[in-house]
């Protein structure tokens, strides 16, 4: 059987489009297999302000999620498990592909280990899924096998915004009880702290030799982009990626509770959410005017579970002045301005 290893550069920054190029090239080894050829593919990307959460996790348990896009930033679900990381232009992922047969998660991890040493970082495998330097994390790690092919794929922190991570990396304001995966806290640190001549392109030169070096093949094929790729194929995996489905709607069921006190009197809100909508909504209050809160609640069914969403619906509503004059009104703004503010 013939071997190629292939280096594949992605110029997107689109979290959507370049998860779906990994699936493409997912796809691709698997076929060439089936051809006749055994592919070795080391795939380079980054994305832009990216929370990327693992395939059984609950975004709103990893993420502000309603922070995150009034901000400008892209949540993405990728395939495999693992926990949430924050992605922006200071981290760079890689994605190694290989057959099935030769897959083997020492031989990659090893390709990470000889690069950021030959750039003077002394690092070691932590378990399974992070390496470490001076104690602390700088590269998250996941796996996956699909049909005939094996994907290693993780984080490389160069230099990126702590802050932002915290930011954003942090649960909603309202308390969750969910069945997802929830990700491990740990101390983290960027390359260029320890060795600051480190940069991204440093990086990517010192992987690609690397995993030259670890799958020596008789022939080498680089791309700089990805407009090889057939196009009508990727937007299959981009419309998968991109959809509100994917992101949101994979989560298994939760509960979510959130309260507060108005001067018109106190409530809890509590959601049963399955598929990333809600299902059910009960809210409890001492406040005199029951009946429009009993409005509210049954007018959130079967909406999305974001701020945004349940906002609007809220706004819809008819005050009905007529009953309670003013009061509906400030009840409808004060719980618009609560549920805007719990990010969700």
């Amino acid at each position: 059987m013939n071997e190629k290893a292939i280096i594949v550069y992605s110029k997107s920054t689109n979290p959507w489009h370049n998860l779906a190029v990994e699936e493409y090239l997912m796809e691709f080894t698997s076929e060439g297999i089936k051809a006749g050829t055994q592919y070795y593919i080391l795939y380079l990307w980054q994305n832009k302000d990216t929370v990327v959460i693992g395939r059984n996790q609950n975004a709103w348990g990893e993420c502000r999620t309603g922070l995150l896009e009034e901000e400008g930033g892209t949540l993405a679900r990728r395939s495999t498990g693992g926990g949430a990381v924050f992605h922006d232009m200071g981290n760079l992922n890689f994605s190694f592909i290989t057959p099935r047969s030769e897959y083997d998660t020492k031989r990659s991890s090893a390709v990470i280990l000889r690069a950021v040493k030959s750039l003077g970082v002394d690092a070691v495998l932590s378990g399974r899924n992070d390496i470490l330097a001076q104690d602390k994390k700088f590269s998250g790690n996941a796996f996956s096998i699909c049909k005939d092919a094996g994907l290693h794929h993780g984080t490389l922190l160069i230099n990126s915004d702590y802050a932002r991570i915290a930011k954003y990396l942090d649960v909603s304001k309202a308390k969750l009880e969910t069945k997802g995966i929830k990700s491990v806290k740990s101390r983290v640190t960027n390359l260029s702290a320890i060795v600051p001549e480190i940069t991204l392109d440093a990086m990517k030169k010192a992987l690609e030799k690397s995993f030259l070096e670890e799958y020596p093949a008789m022939e080498v094929e680089r791309f700089e982009d990805t407009s090889w790729i057939d196009m009508d194929q990727l937007q299959v995996w981009i419309k998968k990626h991109e959809s509100w489905e994917w992101q949101y709607g994979q989560t298994l069921s939760f509960t979510a509770k959130t309260e507060m006190r108005f001067e018109w009197g106190g409530i809890e809100m509590q959601f049963l959410v399955k598929d990333g909508k809600i299902t059910d909504v009960r809210i409890y209050s001492d406040a005199l005017d029951l009946d429009f809160l009993e409005q509210v609640s049954s007018s959130l069914k079967g909406l999305r579970f974001t701020s945004q969403d349940i906002a609007d619906k809220i706004d819809s509503i008819d005050e009905n002045p007529e009953a309670f004059g003013a009061t509906r009104a400030i009840m409808k703004r004060d719980l618009i301005s609560f549920i805007t503010e719990q990010q969700l």
